[in-house]
């Protein structure tokens, strides 16, 4: 059903009128959206093929944001179980378990060995500057 008709130079119709036109749409729907629903309100919503959507809304995808940023973790000190975001480091449920923990000889050991300060090489080098230092002012 092709029909002819004419528009200005600088227009760039591809419908003759509006129903044409909202007829054009609805074919394109159906090539280029499929219908989806939402992870997490169970809405359905119209998402075009090509792309990955979950959620119906930005509304719904925070949520979901908040819901995945968390995780749980064991205290090292007391054995607790704590919530925790998972971008944090953080391994202890208070700061009084931290410095019991700190305060143990093993544990520090194990922190001055594992740091980045001695891996470089730095905390080697600065010992023994620091002796012959010593031994210089001494003498």
């Amino acid at each position: 059903m092709w029909k002819i008709f004419f528009c200005k130079k600088r227009q760039r119709k591809k419908t003759c009128s509006k129903q044409c036109q909202l007829d054009l749409r609805k074919k394109n729907d159906e090539k280029y959206y499929i219908v989806k629903k939402c992870n997490i309100c169970g809405k359905e919503f119209k998402s075009k093929i090509k792309e990955n959507k979950k959620y119906c809304s930005y509304k719904c995808s925070g949520i979901a944001k908040k819901e995945n940023a968390y995780e749980f973790r064991k205290c090292l000190t007391c054995g607790i179980i704590f919530r925790e975001r998972i971008k944090y480091k953080r391994n202890f449920c208070s700061k009084k378990c931290r410095s019991v923990w700190m305060q143990d000889k093993e544990n520090k050991n194990s922190r001055i060995l594992s740091s980045n300060y001695i891996k470089k090489g730095l905390y080697i080098e600065s010992f023994f500057i620091l002796i012959l230092q010593t031994k210089h002012q001494m003498a």
